[in-house]
């Protein structure tokens, strides 16, 4: 599978034409990822590949208020109006820069859509040797996940191999929070680097919800 996707929006009744456009892409192109969007939301979750391409329902994407953003628009101009949640969430679940590596055979949560994210979707794991590689260009790095005594995990942070700091993400009301940036690098030589985060507890989640390159 290629770093490339390509994506549609469809209502349910639509699937068949979503089958042939996978079909015509897949005859000059069989390696890039096709992901359908179906706007209905009767539709559910999202079901694994089929037919050659992902398809995701629109609860998936962190659009906020269904209900009422439904209501507003026709169908066609739903179609229109959820690109920029959907191409958010292909970025976040996608993305190439970032390389997770499993344990045990488990992958990371790669998108879950269920709190308030800066994307709309993190990635979560709970078992220790699990790592999340983000390769960037710049002088400075933040990892943006969030704090919570839910969350609780603990993970040790890489910038270019080097050890920085163990990170412990449980936290307490009122000082518990998403979006929230739990490490930051500055007054890196500019030029590409990596930060890697590798979780060491069995215990709690570690969450990526984004990084921050400046």
């Amino acid at each position: 599978m290629s770093d490339r996707v390509a994506c549609t929006i469809i209502a349910k009744n639509y699937l068949p034409q979503a089958r042939c456009w996978a079909e015509s892409v897949r005859r000059f192109d069989a390696k890039t990822r096709l992901v359908v969007l179906v706007v209905d939301q009767d539709f559910g979750a999202s079901w694994p590949d089929v037919d050659g391409f992902g398809v995701v329902g629109i609860a998936e994407i962190g659009l906020p208020r269904v209900e009422a953003f439904l209501f507003r628009y026709d169908l066609l101009e739903v179609c229109t109006a959820v690109k920029p949640w959907l191409l958010a969430y292909l970025l976040e679940r996608y993305d190439p820069a970032i390389v997770y590596g499993i344990v045990d055979g488990v992958w990371w949560t790669p998108c879950n859509p269920s709190r308030v994210w800066s994307g709309g979707c993190s990635a979560t794991h709970n078992k220790a040797g699990a790592t999340a590689t983000f390769s960037f260009v710049g002088t400075s790095v933040s990892w943006i996940g969030c704090r919570k005594g839910s969350a609780s995990g603990t993970a040790d942070v890489y910038i270019d191999g080097v050890f920085q700091q163990r990170i412990y993400l449980g936290e307490n009301y009122p000082t518990e929070g998403y979006q929230m940036t739990v490490f930051r690098k500055d007054g890196l030589p500019y030029g590409p680097h990596t930060i890697k985060l590798e979780v060491v507890s069995n215990s709690g989640y570690v969450v990526v919800d984004a990084f921050d390159v400046r």
